[in-house]
């Protein structure tokens, strides 16, 4: 039966000297309800909702206050190779089973959804409602990256000119990139036309000319720059490259290196985009400038942990630090400015498979809900009763999410 744990207060890293004298950290809550490996963490709505997906094909929405689900089912025949928030009413989860899927799951009809967890039962459950499956390609366990972009980059991206109104229906969309047919290649697709707009091809230039050089996908991320598309790829090799695109050019390679000597495993930008991180099966952690020109590319900045196999490795949005997911069982939270290993957290019996932050919020965030602010503007006035209060605290948590290959997901509260 599922059940949740609260563990411990609040764990803030501490210096070895002081860790020496100290009981290992704690996890604040253990929500459990998975049967199979959890492959995929995200939280979602402001931090008022987390999103964890499994071996098995299986999603689960929690309830950041509550640590209780909110809906339950099953996305995928196959294995949850990565999810997403769309939108605030739109998720999207990628499968082993060659698809991709964006489901619609409004705030409001999450009390219509099933709440029993798959450790309780795996019957059928109420599904939300699908509003694109892609068909893409799976081999490997490389999960999509979504990001948005204005229209005259997707434009420029589909090759033909659109009509006004056709480019004003481009605002309110976005772009997927998912590995391609080809090893090393990646497929550009765009929501919610679902076409497929551009395949960037593997880097074929210097001393890495040889296709041999460079292989299976193990990671990819697609972002909107100003003017401009950055698309990180990590390899099966140990390489990493990074491609620009601009309305005027088609993709440019910019950037390739080899500083793992085993397959990558993760990678993620800082969110100030100068810099992006690698972790692979080898004990290395490496730093990669991102440059604008091939007259600003830079020697990565190369760390060796004497950890191996450190995955899942996610940037907290403040730009602070970074944490991977350990085959060892391991959570290790580092510093981004001195690449120092401020924690180590260690409560899974089994291999770590997903980590993830929420978001640090400020004062000046909203909501989302422009009318609802409007509205009911007198009403906020009003001193918050102890639910809100308790979603309140809950959203503004500096969370770190771990989900195990145990099904069980940790909660700790970071600094």
């Amino acid at each position: 039966m599922s059940s949740i744990t609260h563990a411990s207060k609040r764990h803030q890293p501490q210096t070895q000297a002081q860790t020496s004298n100290l009981p290992p950290a704690q996890p604040t809550y253990i929500l459990r309800g998975h049967n199979a490996q959890i492959h995929s963490l995200t939280f979602l709505r402001r931090n008022s909702r987390l999103l964890t997906g499994d071996a098995d094909g299986w999603v689960v929405l929690w309830g950041v206050a509550s640590k209780r689900p909110v809906a339950v089912w099953r996305a995928h025949e196959g294995s949850i190779l990565g999810i997403a928030e769309w939108s605030k009413d739109q998720i999207i989860t990628h499968g082993r089973d060659t698809t991709l899927k964006v489901w619609q799951l409004k705030p409001s009809e999450e009390d219509t959804f099933s709440k029993v967890l798959p450790v309780d039962d795996t019957a059928h459950r109420k599904q939300p409602w699908l509003l694109h499956s892609l068909r893409v390609n799976t081999l490997n366990f490389c999960s999509f990256s979504i990001c948005s972009a204005p229209s005259l980059i997707i434009q420029s991206l589909s090759g033909y000119e659109r009509s006004a109104e056709q480019t004003e229906s481009l605002n309110d969309s976005a772009l997927i990139a998912v590995p391609g047919a080809i090893e090393s290649n990646v497929d550009i697709f765009h929501l919610p036309s679902e076409k497929l707009l551009s395949i960037v091809k593997r880097p074929e230039y210097g001393s890495h000319a040889d296709k041999t050089q460079i292989d299976t996908l193990m990671s990819l991320h697609l972002q909107h720059l100003q003017s401009t598309l950055l698309l990180l790829t990590a390899h099966e090799s140990g390489t990493t490259t990074l491609h620009l695109f601009s309305a005027s050019h088609d993709w440019t390679p910019l950037y390739i290196s080899t500083p793992h000597t085993q397959p990558i495993l993760s990678l993620c930008p800082h969110p100030s985009y100068s810099v992006y991180y690698t972790s692979a099966a080898d004990d290395i952690i490496a730093v990669h400038s991102i440059p604008h020109d091939l007259a600003h590319t830079q020697t990565p900045r190369v760390l060796k942990t004497k950890h191996h196999g450190q995955q899942s490795l996610v940037v907290r949005s403040d730009g602070r630090i970074f944490a991977t997911a350990g085959w060892d069982g391991r959570v290790r939270v580092y510093s981004t400015k001195t690449l120092k290993e401020v924690a180590v957290l260690k409560w899974h019996g089994g291999a770590v498979g997903a980590v993830g932050f929420a978001e640090i919020l400020t004062p000046d965030d909203g909501d989302g809900n422009t009318d609802a602010e409007v509205a009911g503007e007198i009403e906020r006035r009003k001193p918050p009763g102890a639910e809100e209060r308790r979603e309140r605290k809950a959203q503004e948590t500096h969370w770190l999410g771990a989900g195990g290959k145990d099904g069980k997901v940790s909660l700790w509260e970071i600094y």
